[in-house]
């Protein structure tokens, strides 16, 4: 737990902030706007001097507003994925 104390502190921060702060900061930042649902359409991914994969044909679409987790053994991807989101 105290290894993951700032993590919460950034969170309680982040809970705590009005949207409209957020959405603000994201626009001159260059974020675009969630409006839809987000789509990933056969999409790979290898590290750079990789020899093979680590995710291949991935096909997902995730509805606005939905809420998801990724679930796998260690070393399945999760993280290479989400980053890739």
């Amino acid at each position: 737990l105290a290894g993951s104390r700032q993590i919460i502190h950034d969170i309680s921060k982040l809970l705590a902030t009005p949207i409209e702060t957020i959405i603000k900061r994201d626009r001159r930042a260059g974020v675009q706007p969630f409006t839809s649902d987000l789509r990933l359409e056969k999409v790979a991914f290898r590290y750079s001097g990789g020899d093979r994969d680590v995710l291949e044909d991935i096909n997902l679409v995730i509805p606005r507003g939905a809420t998801i987790g990724f679930l796998g053994e260690t070393g399945s991807g999760k993280s290479t994925l989400f980053d890739l989101i």
